[in-house]
């Protein structure tokens, strides 16, 4: 158990040295169902992100949004798996 928490951690952290923060500057209203849902949307497009990971079914109704696409941790990984190079060190 020790050492998958060390390996998860080590993920994390390796997610954490590659992400930055934005302000948004532009606004979608694009999740009707649950409004707050929005912002997500909103800083993905503002990153210039890939992907959206996520269980919400909200954000994963939409599939895509402007070329981010939207999916379950499941999904990223095994995504991960077709590129191994996403989380090898450099």
């Amino acid at each position: 158990m020790l050492r998958f928490l060390f390996n998860w951690r080590s993920q994390v952290d390796k997610i954490i040295e590659i992400s930055k923060i934005v302000d948004p500057k532009e606004r979608f209203n694009v999740i009707e169902e649950d409004p707050e849902d929005n912002v997500i949307i909103d800083c993905a497009v503002e990153g210039k992100i890939d992907y959206i990971i996520t269980k919400d079914k909200h954000l994963l109704n939409l599939n895509e949004f402007r070329g981010i696409k939207i999916v379950t941790p499941s999904d990223f990984v095994r995504i991960c798996g077709d590129y191994p190079h996403i989380f090898s060190s450099s």
